[in-house]
């Protein structure tokens, strides 16, 4: 015979009654995050469906959803007269129009990345979801790609966008007709689509009104009106689609604006501030407003004199103001507030009085090779700071047993920090330049330690040569060759005009870039384009083969078509 406490099984129950209020309900912990977009279970009208008379879009999804951006990233085609009414409810979005759809019309309802999961806000990127109201359904599409037009690099998230009408100011009034976004490798694709002539247009939209209306707005256009193909296989890769049918290829620029403007400014601890300006300089004002002061400051430009860094004297105030005019700008004021200066707070040991340690000229070799020297150029060298001398006299330069006495002059007029020092070098050797102490003295009162900078130079045969092969369709004009590091940094620059080999020779082992600009009207430099007047930007063709130089050996690239049409 079973006997029961009472007493214990009234407190057990309590427990279970106190632990039940206080727990909470959460969402279980642990297992893979979730990486998947929402996926569409059901619809009406149905996907790809004919015939339907409704004027309520509903789309289900397999799970709850938010919407971002829904107003300005939804784009219905054909456009109606007032854009529908989006709600979401759960799963669902739901799209009610106000007025009667057109017969006989495939609608495309672009809803780009706005339909997301709650949870983790996973977008369903560039959706379509479309419909006929009459008994057929538009099938065609158009395909291409956006590259930056001047560094021939791809372009992603750009608006392209197609209209059916012609007239040049469309992108500036009207919303498009169809829509895409492109991708990461800058390739779109606009889907059903009518057999019919649009206008192609792209646009980085800045504002996100699907409306080229602003300067900073990057643009690209095809000059001529566009017709879509039959479509592909979604398996087909990148690579067919390019080569199969036509692949409209889009250049993003930048209108010229001709009046002169600052990019950008910053400030560098005390010493500095640096200029980013949208064209090169040819006359600068920079007047200081809250002070006065004779030699405040010491002038660096670039070589394209578009990037200034302003050296500043010691002793300057905490807030500078100035005036400042460049070129046809309108003269601006202009506030910085320098950064302080570092204060040592460490205490000196009893009975020991704190001294400053003096400061000193920073110097080093100035290559991308660190301390190797190519054997055909001179030697660079620079210092951190600006320095008053333009010339050093008496250094050492030492070759085995034998010293020599060499001299530095300032490598160009637009730096106080870089010198240079001619010398026929020897192939494989190793050389020393003593610079004596108390040769250079910095803006700031510093002087330099005795140094010694030590280089090595390499064999020819240590170097490699890259032959670019080229096949001139152009009859006027000229194409620009630019040699890069594989991280975009400009190495050297060579002209043709003809079919041929366009040789870089003694080029360092490793990986290299390579750009073509169509130099049309002979002035040097990559020109813009100008979309009223129908003016395409320079052309500019980035050479997709792969760079590697090896030492002692000649590299070959493919032949490059050099075509004026984008």
């Amino acid at each position: 015979m079973l006997h029961y406490n009472k007493n214990r099984i009234f407190s057990t129950l309590a427990i279970a009654v106190i632990l039940t209020a206080c727990a909470k309900i959460v969402a279980p912990t642990g297992g893979p995050k979730d990486i998947t977009p929402p996926k569409l279970v059901r619809s009406t009208p149905g996907l790809k469906s004919i015939n339907f008379k409704g004027k309520e879009v509903i789309l289900t999804f397999d799970e709850f959803l938010q919407l971002k951006d829904a107003v300005s990233q939804v784009v219905v085609s054909p456009p109606p007269a007032k854009q529908p009414e989006i709600k979401l409810k759960g799963r669902s979005v739901i799209l009610r129009f106000s007025e009667d759809l057109k017969p006989n019309s495939t609608y495309s309802i672009f809803f780009g990345d706005a339909i997301q999961d709650l949870n983790e806000g996973n977008a369903k990127k560039n959706y379509y979801f479309t419909f006929s109201t009459g008994s057929q359904l538009d099938t065609m599409e158009l395909r291409g790609r956006v590259n930056n037009a001047q560094s021939g690099l791809p372009e992603k998230d750009i608006i392209v966008s197609l209209y059916t009408e012609m007239k040049d100011s469309i992108p500036y009034k009207e919303r498009p007709f169809y829509i895409s976004k492109t991708n990461v490798s800058g390739d779109f694709t606009i889907k059903y689509l009518a057999n019919k002539p649009y206008k192609l247009f792209a646009l980085k939209d800045a504002n996100s009104n699907l409306l080229f209306d602003l300067p900073s707005e990057a643009i690209a256009f095809d000059s001529k009106p566009v017709r879509p193909e039959a479509p592909l296989p979604d398996s087909c890769d990148s690579l067919k689609r390019i080569n199969t049918g036509i692949y409209h290829q889009l250049a993003l620029f930048l209108e010229e604006d001709s009046i002169q403007r600052i990019q950008k400014t910053i400030v560098t601890q005390r010493k500095k501030i640096s200029f980013a300006f949208r064209y090169p300089v040819k006359k600068l004002l920079l007047d200081p407003i809250n002070f006065k002061r004779d030699n405040w400051r010491t002038y660096e430009w670039n070589q394209r004199r578009d990037s200034l860094d302003c050296w500043l004297a010691s002793k300057m105030p905490d807030t500078l103001q100035f005036r400042v005019k460049a070129d046809n700008m309108k003269p601006d004021t202009l506030q910085f507030i320098l950064k302080a200066e570092k204060v040592n707070t460490k205490k000196p040991k009893p009975g020991k009085e704190q001294v400053k340690p003096k400061d000193k000229v920073a110097i080093r070799i100035a290559s991308t090779h660190g301390s190797t020297q190519p054997y055909n150029s001179p030697l660079i060298f620079e210092t951190e700071n600006p320095v008053n001398e333009k010339a050093l006299k008496g250094l050492r330069l030492s070759h085995l047993k034998d010293t020599v006495s060499v001299d530095a002059t300032l490598a160009d007029t637009l730096s106080h920090r870089r010198f240079i020092v001619n010398q026929k070098w020897k192939e494989k050797s190793a050389y020393t330049l003593m610079i004596p102490g108390g040769k250079l003295n910095d803006i700031y009162g510093a002087t330099n330690d005795s140094v010694n900078l030590m280089i090595t130079t390499w064999e020819e045969r240590d170097y490699g040569t890259l032959k670019v092969d080229v096949n001139m369709h152009t009859t006027k004009g000229q194409w620009i060759v630019q040699l890069m590091t594989e991280k975009d940094v400009l190495l050297r620059t060579q002209i043709t005009t003809k079919t041929g080999k366009v040789e870089f020779p003694l080029l360092a082992p490793g990986k290299y870039a390579l750009k073509l600009i169509y130099d049309e009207n002979n002035n040097g430099v990559w020109d813009t384009g100008r979309y009223l007047q129908n003016r395409q930007p320079e052309k500019v063709i980035r050479y997709n083969g792969e760079i590697i130089i090896r030492a002692n050996w000649e590299t070959e690239t493919t032949p490059i078509e050099l075509k004026a049409d984008h």
